[in-house]
């Protein structure tokens, strides 16, 4: 072997191993990446866990509330019901005055221009105007 063959054994090791260097260099950031990635995710996927949480403590409270309300209106509805039969009634008498005041009002006028004609028949009889 001559000594021009070893330069191009040396030169060739050298550059084989300044790959090796850039490749292992490369794999190091790219792991690095990737466990940068993987702590977003991790960190993502706690904060989402909380989110479920507050989400579904505040779907329990609405639940308790409604149910708070449901049996609020049970207790009440017999009042309810009262109360509009009492409308209800209120509307029937409204109904029974108005028409009670249309008649007694047409009987009214009725007796007065009979009163009226009877009026004028005794002042012309009175009078004596034919």
């Amino acid at each position: 072997m001559t000594e021009a063959d070893q330069h191009l054994i040396v030169k060739m090791v050298e550059r084989i191993d300044r790959l090796l260097s850039e490749e292992r260099e490369a794999s190091r950031v790219s792991r690095s990446r990737t466990h940068e990635r993987l702590n977003e995710v991790i960190e993502m996927v706690a904060h989402l866990d909380k989110q479920v949480a507050v989400a579904a403590e505040t779907d329990l409270r609405v639940q308790a509330q409604i149910k708070a309300l449901t049996a609020r209106l049970d207790a009440i509805e017999p009042t309810i019901e009262a109360w509009q039969d009492m409308l209800k009634a209120g509307r029937r008498i409204s109904w029974i005055v108005g028409i009670s005041g249309l008649l007694s009002g047409a009987a009214i006028w009725a007796g007065l221009q009979w009163f009226g004609d009877v009026v004028v028949a005794t002042v012309r009889a009175w009078l004596r105007i034919p």
